[in-house]
């Protein structure tokens, strides 16, 4: 029992010092030119989750490797669930609608809620951000009138998101 806590200890602890070091990394690089062009912050999420995982298997060295393997992947799915609340907080707009209602004490009028959208831009500028990023990370060209072509790992992706939520039965998106 006391190898188990042992274990979800030094977990945990990784878990929050990968958090917290791709938050500070953001905020030091983010605005640098290294920062926007070459470290995005899933490239620079990736760099400390492997060096977390690298950490993990160190820190347990006394372990059987197959009990290694098995933390490595459990702080691996730690990663994840971050990624997934991160994004679920910074892009999720179901969740922004409330957040927003309740800044305005519960109600407000359609059109006050889609002005404060994309930059105050509405929904077009949420359209617009979304669009920037997929430019940005090389996922499909983008003119200013017209979108597309999809690049080859823009490709590659969307043939394999179509394929996963084939997989998992999900209906429509946003």
């Amino acid at each position: 029992m006391e190898i188990i806590a042992e274990i979800i200890f030094i977990v945990v602890m990784v878990w929050g010092g990968t958090g917290a070091l791709h938050i500070i990394a953001e905020r030091v690089l983010g605005s640098s030119w290294v920062g926007r062009r070459i470290l995005t912050s899933s490239r620079l999420l990736l760099l400390v989750a492997v060096a977390g995982c690298l950490l993990v298997w160190q820190r347990t060295e006394y372990l059987d490797p197959a009990v290694k393997f098995s933390v490595a992947l459990l702080y691996i799915a730690g990663c994840v669930v971050y990624v997934e609340c991160r994004s679920l907080l910074e892009r999720g707009y179901s969740l922004r609608i409330l957040v927003d209602l309740i800044e305005r004490g519960g109600v407000a009028r359609i059109e006050e809620l889609k002005s404060s959208y994309g930059d105050g831009l509405g929904v077009k500028g949420i359209l617009a951000k979304r669009l920037d990023s997929l430019v940005e990370i090389g996922l499909v060209k983008f003119d200013g009138l017209q979108v597309g072509p999809l690049t080859a790992k823009g490709v590659i992706l969307a043939k394999l998101g179509s394929m996963v939520r084939a997989l998992l039965r999900l209906g429509s998106v946003g």
